[in-house]
């Protein structure tokens, strides 16, 4: 394994400085090795070991990396910005770095979620941060591997001190099961990825005896977006063909929430559809981000 650490400013580092990772790791779902980047900002003025969040980009990462050749999203910025004033480190994934990935690539994108839990243990190396609080979140296809997170063929000993996947599909989820730490599930009520199957994810962690909660934000949509279009709009790729009948991913095999087989080939032909999301100006966005930090400090 190749890890690079570059300290970029030693003496004063400011929310506009960012020290870069480079690691590799083997992609899940194609099983080919991948480079990954990762950017991590540090509070200016900290002291003592630090906690920390590792977010992940949605589907369309447009911003640059402050300092090196990475991209992430709007999300991530606003959780280093809103982290970052709260006393956190804060770590921004590339998951798409040097991939020639597109919004409209899904069944391309990697299975970044062993990629966060490599991440967390090069970060538990540094004396900076404090190996016991680690958070976990993530925008959209983000949302989606942080609920990753909750199945058991991941190392059961690497734990989060909480997770808060936002806006995830929850169209295709893990088994729920007892989790040593907290969950909690952002969703905008006017999304094309509705509410519906993260709140049976929800309800199920709940009767498995996890902490887990859902905040849907009233008349925003996917976007976190006011004024941009509401609900399911023709003409993009989406999977949320499942939302009344979540895929679960049993020890055995895929299988729908009320009992019925797969009619498709795999979970992802099973549940995509055609549609996209409104778009807009993000006014709901720092909302979104601040109910994740809260809950993060009620829990730090």
């Amino acid at each position: 394994m190749r890890i690079l650490l570059t300290l970029l400013v030693i003496s004063s580092i400011t929310a506009n400085a960012g020290e870069l990772i480079e690691f590799e790791a083997v992609d899940a779902r194609t099983k080919n090795l991948s480079t990954v980047l990762a950017e991590v900002f540090i509070p200016p003025n900290s002291r003592g070991k630090l906690p920390v969040i590792i977010t992940q980009h949605g589907s369309s990462p447009s911003e640059s990396f402050e300092n090196g050749p990475g991209r992430t999203d709007i999300f991530s910025k606003e959780m280093v910005r809103q982290g970052l004033n709260d006393g956190y480190a804060v770590v921004t994934i590339d998951a798409f770095y040097d991939k020639g990935l597109s919004p409209t690539s899904k069944s391309k994108f990697p299975n970044a979620t062993p990629w966060a839990y490599k991440l967390k243990n090069i970060l538990s190396n540094d004396p900076r941060f404090d190996t016991d609080r680690f958070f976990y979140t993530g925008y959209s296809y983000g949302g989606d591997t942080v609920i990753g997170a909750i199945s058991n063929r991941l190392p059961s000993q690497q734990q989060w001190r909480a997770i808060a996947p936002a806006e995830a599909g929850c169209g295709v989820q893990p088994s729920a099961r007892l989790l040593p730490y907290p969950v909690l599930f952002i969703k905008t009520a006017e999304s094309h990825y509705p509410p519906a199957p993260c709140l049976y994810l929800s309800d199920k962690l709940r009767e498995a005896g996890t902490k887990s909660e859902v905040i849907i934000i009233p008349q925003a949509n996917h976007s976190f977006s006011t004024f941009g279009a509401s609900g399911i709009i023709q003409g993009g790729i989406a999977s949320n063909g499942c939302t009344d009948n979540p895929v679960i991913r049993t020890s055995t095999g895929f299988i729908h929430a009320d009992g019925t087989p797969l009619t498709k080939g795999n979970p992802f032909d099973e549940c995509v559809t055609n549609t996209r999301g409104g778009g807009g100006t993000p006014d709901k966005l720092d909302l979104a981000v601040s109910y994740i930090i809260s809950f993060f400090n009620k829990n730090k």
